[in-house]
Formats: C-alpha cells, structure tokens, sequence
C-alpha cells in the first residue's frame, strides 16, 4: 500500500507540483546536437532522445547512440515501446526502425519506398501501428508479422497521423476521418462539432498520445488545437483553443497534459510552464525530474525539489555563511564564516542571540563544549574560552584548531602547530601522570595556562580508553602516542593517512584518505570500504551523535549506525553536488546542515518503503566489438578482452553511484569496486574458462540496488587445449608408440632371424666339420693307431719304447679330436647331454686310478639350447678341476653333483685331499688362469673352500649358456 502511495504522488501529483510554475530549467550537455524532436522514459527507466542526427539513450551518466546501415536519414521522432521491450521510432525519410538487446534493426515489413511522407507511428495493444497511403500498417509485435489494413470506401485515401485509444484508433489523412477497430477493420467516419472546416483547411496533426479518452488535434499555422472523443461510427469535436504561437507538439503526461509552442510551453488549462525554449517534447521520469527537449536548445531538466527546510538567519553580509554547528541545552550554537556566534532554538524556530567575535572577520572553526556554559572557539586566527551565560571571551595562545576531544582532567587540542595537551585544572601530580602516560610530551612552562605537546602538524585525534591512548593523525599517517611514546599505526603493514579521527560508541574510527573507515574495537581493527556500502573510500569528516556516525566523503553525508555497522539509507541528505557542506549536527530526529549557501534542517524520517533502483547489463565488448546479450554467451578464446557495459536510470546526483562487482570463478572471489559514476568494466586476455559476472550497483543514500547483475559466459579454450585435439595427440602419441614399437620389434626380428639363419648356417658347417673330421680324420688317425698296434707288437723290445710312445699320443689325440667333434655337432647342443657327456668323460678321467670318484646328474634337466662354444668351455672348466683333483689332491674320493638352482646350473666338485695350499697347484697356476678366464666367458661364478679337503663350486646362469 505504501508502494502504491508512493508512485501515485510521483506519477500523479508530483508532476502538477513541479509543473505548476515556470522556473528556470538546468541544460544536459553530452548530445551531439540541439535540435530534439522526442522523448521517452522506458520501462526500466532509461531516457530516451531522437535528435536531428539520430537517438540515443541517458542514463544519468553516459549517453549511448545506436545506428544503423540501412539508415536513409538520421533525424527521428515518435518513440515507443513495447511490452517486449523494444523501443520504435521511424526517421523522416519515413523507415521504422526498433531497437532490441542494444542493437538498432529495420522493419522491412514496411515498405517505405512506397509512401509519399514519413509515417506517424504509435502502440495499440500488442501491435505497432503506422500511417500508410494503404490505409494503416499493422506489426505484431509478439512475432513482428506485418499487414496492410486498407479502408473499403473506395473513395477512401491514405491516413498521416494517428492517435491510440484503448478499443480504437482515429485516424487521419487528406481531410478524410477513420476508426479502426479490431470488429469493424479501418472504415470512414464522419466529424462533428463546431468549425470542422478549420482542421481540413490548415495542416493538422493528430497527437499519437491520447489523454483518458481524449484525443488531439493539432491545426497549424492557425494555431488550434482541438479536442476529439470518438466512438465507432463517428469522431465529436468537443473543444478548442487557439494559441499566438506555431504548436509544435501536444505532450502527454500521467495528470495533464501540455502544449508545447515555438514561445512557450503551457498546460492545457493555461499555466505556464517554461518560456522560449521551443520545446518539442516533455517527460517526467521514474525519480520525478522533468526533462525537456528543445529544436534549438537542446535538452534540459529540472530536478525534483528535495524538501529541506532552509533556516533564516539574520541579515548579515552578503558572504557570511554557516561553517560550524554545535548542539548545547538542546539549542545550537552557529560559528560563521564571518566570526560571529549565533544560538538558535530548535523548538522555537529562530536565531535568539548573536555576538561577534573579537577578532573580526576570523572564521569560526570549532565550537567545543567545555561543561556548563564554558565552550573553546577556535579560528583560524586565535582561540578563545566563551561563557554563553556573560558572553566572555578569554583569548589563549593557541592558533588554527583542528579538533578538540577531552576527558575528565585533559583536553587534547589538534592544531595546525602540533598536539597540545591542556589540563582543566593545572597541578604537579597531573603533569606527571601526563608524561607517564603519554612519553615523550614536552611540557611548555613558559605560558600559561601550562601544558604539554608534540611539536608537529596535527589533523585531528582521539582518545581511546581501552588501551590508554591517543590516536593522532600527523601529516605522515597515524600514530599512537601512549606510555611507549609515539608509534605509527600501520594497517595491512602499511602506514594510515587521514584527515578525521573520532572515538565513538566504544570504537577507535578512522576516517582514511584511500581506504574507508578503519575500525578499532578493544583492540580487533576491521575495515568498511565501498565493498560494505561505503560511497566513497576518502573521507572528509566524520561526527558521532549517539549510536549514529555521519560520515562526509567526496560526494555525500551517509550515516551508519555504529551497533551494526551497516549504513542507514533513504535519508534524503544534501550531497556535494547541492552545495560545499561545512558541518552537521543531528539532534531530536533532525539533522542540521551547514553549506556554502545555507543552513538547513532535514527531519530524519524513518526510512519508508517505496520503489527501489536496479542496475542494467546493458551490452558487452568482446576485443572493443560489441555483442549482443540474448546470443551465445559461449566465446572463443582469442574473444577474451570483455568490457561490460553497465547501466543505473538514477539522474539527481548520478555520478556518486559506483558498482561492487567481481568475475568469479568460486565463491571465494574477492569484491572490487568501481569509481563513482563508472560504468563500464574491462576485464582483459582473460584465460580459458566458466566465469560469472556479478555487479550490484551502490547508491549513498539508497543503498545497494534491489537486484544484481548476473552473467554466465565461458571463454573457450583454444583448439590446442579442447579435449579433443588432446584426445587426437593422445591417439597421435599412441599411434607413434605402437609405429616405433613394432618397428623395433620387427628390427629385432629381423636380427633375430639374421642370427638364426647365420646359426643355421654355422650350425650346417659345424656339423660338416665335425662329419668330415669324423669320417676322414678320425678314420685316419684310427688307421694309424692300428698300425702303430701292430708295429708294437713286432718290435723288438729296444724299439718297443717309442712305438708305445707314438700309440699312447696318437691315442690322446684321438680323443681330443672326439672332443672336438663333440663339441662341434649341434645335436649335442642341449644342456642333459652336455651334463652327461661331461659325466661319462669324468667317468674315463677316474677308471684307471685309486680314487673313487661319484658323479650325479638330476632327473629333471631343463631344455636349455647350449651351443658348441659354451659346451666345450663348460667341459674343459671342469676336466680341468677334476684332473687337477686326480694329480694333486691325494684324495681317495671325488664326487661331482649337478643341481638347478634359481636359474642357475650348479657344479660342486668335492675330494678328501689335502686341499689347495698343500698341493703345488696355486691361484696364479695356468689352470686356474684357464679356468678363471672361461668362468668370465660364460659369466658364472667359482667358489672354492679347502679347509677339510676341497670343495669348489661352480654357479653358471641358464642364460648364458644359451649363447655368449
């Protein structure tokens, strides 16, 4: 209900009020030109302006014109919008044009090239409708499905203007009368009433707006302007009234309605309203401001009168001014610019006494109460001790006071000099119980009254008694002065610069230069920036009066209550931009406030609901090219410099409006801020990824706005990074993978067959050898040895020596050529029969001597492939042992045993004898060497023991027997 109360003054009687009286109107510069020809306030609220080079669009800040290719003419007139939120307008070469999701588009559907004038266009129900010499031309707007209605009086010709009631439409064109509606289509009417023949006679213009059920009719140049009312078979004059001047337009608002002539511009029932502006068009927006579009001046507003309550002072000079308030027994004291001292009763509304100073002209900065009737004034001259009941003044040696705080014994004085410290009544102890607490005070003996101080400029101060101290803003940041001495405070490891410092409410408050208000609370420090509501992060000044803290920054007086923290808003307090504002007092439900043009009191209501504000995402650059918001919110990667456009329809004080946004990727993204009046964010080469960009638009006085902005987008990553050209390298890597793979692997068969044909082939020759040597050789040496027999046998016994000699070494030669052949035959080439070969010779070596000599072979010999050279050199390691065994062991029994092991062929040579170090045989002995040297060749190890006999043991890896 108060909602509803609330737009019914705006809309309804506000407009009366503000438009009852000609004053003199504020011009907005920006537009490329003076010459307006229309106005509009949309939905959302947004100004909108055709001009002789276009339209373009207001926000209070920026003003954004749109364009189009296919335009003929810039010039446009007649704006409308939809209830889809387009916005419509035509040109003068007569093309239609409407704007939708911030880009500008022709309505083909109209075939302008056809109609001999520019058409008059205007919104009945969900269809835009349009003059046309067919008759009228009708687009839906829900489909934008366009069709020509054409009257059925053959003698009917085309319609030039038009005007929208609720159930029909009148129109007009060649003298000739139409309604349409949607039962009996576009037929010809009839007009009626006195002196129709002077509409005909004179070019005249229906008004596209109609006012209740009331539409008009404008007669130039005999300046007539008539009413109509109609039904659906006839069209009724029902007044008129004759202007000295041309009309340019008829503009309609919410309750009246207004003529707008070359000479001035006039309510329809004859008030005033603004002179020789040549206005076209006049608009009333959400906030109640007017605005106006002039043909040759431009555009103009006037601001909705804020009610503030201007307190009359005594005639005094022209110049003097309020610069100082000071609330005492329910009254105020006035300090002015000219050095005068007022006090003024609230409850009896008026000044009750005035003095000046006794230094004239010195203005008046601080007015500090003392207790009871006792105040320090300061100027920017001297200072004095006042007593409002005899009006006295005591002069004191102090010069340009910024700030002045107290406690029960102390005052504490910032001056342009340094910080002085006075006490209310002077005593030896209060002098050491000073320079105890605060070190480093020097004490100034040689005025009175005495005091201490530190000799530097000083801003301003307060005393904390939490922790004892002072907090002191000198020119080179804050310090802390207390029992330790002077020391800077830093916040974030830096040094804090402010020009306002006050105790409040148990708090330290800091009023920062460049970072807000910082916030000391027993000791926690925390900090409110425009992030937390904060119009701006430089603050001038600030007052604490009760649980309220009025903070003055760059633009305006916002209060926040110190319980909360949180910032009070609606109140409708002056800004900057009204006037300079010196000082405030808020006393009673009222804040009293003193600019460089006046002393005004502001009841401090408490906040009513009514209608809020929003923020717009109005377009979005992509690489400084625009984008439109409805297509894919989807961007390539090289798209990844994005400027988000942004919009606020609040026109009084505009600029101290900033935006709190961030581009999140989590929630734990950081907000930023942008600065007052700022409307545009650039966000540049952003990476790969899903972001959301959040906005939420701060007013000083209104708070933050009812919704924020919100957008979803993605940058997508480039070709190289997607999943699917990973997938293809994935594929590609593999693919190179297997390729080098099976190349290696047919390589190394290829080798492997090269090496098994090249053992084949040695294999073919080694069993030619061995057959040859076996066949020829051998059967030689067999002959030989027979002969060799049977000489011994006919010898006589003196030559029977050497004929044994040559049998005996024809026979060893024999069996080496055995051996040879052996090893040389690849069907031997199998590790059981290298072990039982090796048995059977071990067997021979032993038959014909004492020792006794066991040899083992397992049942299970694995198939190994052992080649000619590992046989023989396997055979020959362990004949050897074995024969050095039999020549030098002395044993009487020697064992061979064979086992596998772990991979491994194991040989365990074991006697009796009497081991190694008795015999001559040594490490360094040619067998040993030969057989160390065939151990290496087929990469085996030897392990010998000879404490109780000998044991050596010979370990020989499976796969090496394979081949070496």
């Amino acid at each position: 209900m108060k909602f509803r109360l609330a737009v019914i003054y705006i809309l309804f009687i506000w407009p009366l009020s503000v438009l009852s009286q000609s004053t003199s109107l504020k011009e907005v510069t920006g537009l490329p030109t003076r010459e307006l020809y229309d106005l509009m306030i949309d939905k959302k609220g947004f100004l909108w302006i055709t001009h002789d080079l276009g339209i373009t669009r207001f926000d209070g800040i920026n003003f954004t014109h749109f364009y189009n290719p296919k335009q003929t003419s810039l010039s446009g007139t007649g704006l409308l919008e939809d209830r889809q939120g387009r916005i419509w307008f035509n040109n003068f070469t007569g093309q239609i044009f409407y704007i939708e999701n911030e880009k500008m588009h022709l309505l083909a559907g109209y075939d302008y090239k056809k109609e001999s004038t520019f058409p008059r266009i205007g919104l009945y129900k969900d269809q835009l409708v349009a003059t046309s010499k067919r008759g009228l031309f009708f687009c839906d707007t829900k489909t934008l499905k366009c069709r020509y209605v054409s009257c059925a009086n053959p003698a009917a010709s085309g319609t030039t203007s038009l005007a929208i009631l609720n159930d029909r439409i009148i129109a007009y064109g060649a003298a000739r009368w139409y309604i349409y509606t949607d039962k009996n289509g576009l037929k010809a009417v009839d007009i009626k009433g006195n002196n129709t023949m002077l509409i005909g006679s004179n070019s005249s213009t229906l008004n596209t707006q109609t006012f209740k059920d009331t539409a008009y009719i404008a007669s130039n140049p005999a300046g007539v302007l008539s009413k109509l009312i109609a039904t659906d078979t006839s069209i009724t004059i029902t007044g008129q009234k004759t202007y000295k001047n041309f009309i340019n337009t008829v503009s309609v608002l919410p309750n009246d309605v207004l003529v707008n002539t070359t000479q001035n511009t006039e309510s329809i029932n004859g008030i005033q309203q603004a002179n020789n502006y040549n206005l076209s068009d006049v608009v009333i927006d959400h906030e109640g401001n007017s605005w106006f579009a002039s043909l040759k001046k431009g555009l103009f507003v006037q601001y909705k009168q804020i009610d503030w309550n201007k307190i009359e002072l005594p005639k005094t000079d022209a110049d003097d001014v309020v610069k100082t308030v000071q609330q005492t027994n329910g009254q105020l004291l006035l300090g002015t610019q000219g050095g005068k001292l007022m006090r003024y009763d609230p409850k009896h509304p008026a000044i009750k006494s005035q003095i000046d100073l006794p230094q004239p002209q010195a203005p008046v900065n601080i007015i500090y109460p003392l207790g009871a009737d006792d105040y320090l004034i300061g100027t920017s001259v001297d200072s004095y001790l006042f007593n409002a009941k005899t009006n006295i003044f005591t002069r004191i040696n102090v010069a340009a006071i910024k700030q002045v705080v107290s406690t029960d014994k102390t005052i504490f004085l910032a001056t342009a000099t340094g910080l002085i410290i006075f006490p209310k009544n002077y005593s030896g102890q209060w002098e050491t119980e000073i320079k105890s607490q605060f070190a480093g005070a020097i004490p100034q003996h040689y005025s009175k009254p005495y005091f201490l101080s530190f000799r530097q400029r000083c801003r301003a101060l307060c005393y904390d008694p939490y922790s004892k101290s002072l907090y002191v803003a000198f020119k080179d940041g804050i310090y802390t002065i207390n029992s330790k001495g002077a020391q800077p405070f830093l916040y974030k490891n830096a040094p804090v610069y402010a020009i306002s410092v006050t105790y409040a409410d148990g708090k330290v408050i800091i009023g920062s230069i460049d970072n807000g208000l910082i916030i000391i609370d027993h000791g926690v420090v925390s900090n409110l920036t425009a992030n937390q509501g904060l119009s701006t992060n430089a603050v001038i000044k600030m007052k604490a009066f009760g649980t309220h803290l009025w903070v003055l920054g760059t633009g305006s007086i916002q209060v926040m209550d110190l319980k909360s923290n949180n910032f009070i808003n609606n109140y409708n307090l002056p800004s900057l931009s009204d006037a300079n504002i010196a000082d405030f007092e808020e006393m009673n439900d009222t804040a009293y406030v003193a600019t460089s043009t006046m002393l005004c009191k502001v009841p401090l209501v408490k906040p009513k609901d009514g209608p809020g504000y929003k923020g717009y995402l109005l377009s979005i650059k992509l690489n400084n090219v625009d984008s439109v918001l409805n297509g894919s919110s989807k961007f390539n990667w090289y798209n990844n410099d994005l400027q988000f456009n942004l919009g606020v329809p609040i026109y009084h004080n505009a600029s101290y409006i900033y935006f709190k946004y961030r581009l999140k990727q989590d929630d734990n993204t950081p907000w930023q801020v942008t600065k007052p009046g700022e409307r545009s964010i650039t966000f540049p080469s952003l990476m790969p990824g899903n972001y959301v960009f959040e906005a939420i638009a701060q007013h000083p006085q209104m708070g933050p706005s009812e919704v924020s902005v919100l957008y979803r987008f993605s940058i997508l990553p480039p070709w190289w990074q997607t999943w699917w050209f990973r997938a293809l390298i994935v594929v590609l890597i593999t693919g190179v993978v297997v390729f080098i793979v099976r190349i290696y692997y047919l390589n190394r068969l290829n080798r492997q067959r090269i090496a098994y044909e090249k053992e084949l082939a040695i294999q073919d020759e080694r069993h030619r050898i061995s057959s040859e040597m076996h066949d020829d050789i051998g059967a030689g040496l067999s002959a030989i040895k027979l002969f060799a027999g049977a000489a011994k046998a006919k010898s006589d016994k003196n030559n029977v020596l050497e004929v044994d000699k040559i049998y005996n070494m024809l026979t060893d030669l024999s069996d080496k050529i055995r051996e040879v052949i052996w090893s040389l035959n690849v069907d031997n080439d199998s590790l059981e029969n290298l072990l039982y070969y090796i048995q059977f010779q071990a067997t021979k070596i032993f038959q014909y001597s004492d020792i006794d000599f066991d040899t083992n072979v397992p049942d299970n010999v694995p198939g190994v492939v052992v080649n000619g050279v590992v046989r023989r050199n396997v055979y020959l390691i362990i004949k050897e042992i074995l024969h050095n065994a039999l020549k030098h062991s002395k044993a009487t029994t020697v064992t061979l045993n064979f086992r596998i092991e772990a991979g491994n062929l194991i040989a365990v040579i074991e006697d009796n004898g009497v081991g190694i170090k008795n015999t001559r045989a040594t490490p360094d002995s040619m067998g040993m060497k030969s057989i160390t040297q065939r151990m290496q060749t087929i990469k085996g190890k030897m392990d010998m023991n000879s404490e109780k006999g000998t044991v050596i043991t010979l370990s020989m890896p499976l796969a090496n027997l394979k081949g070496i």
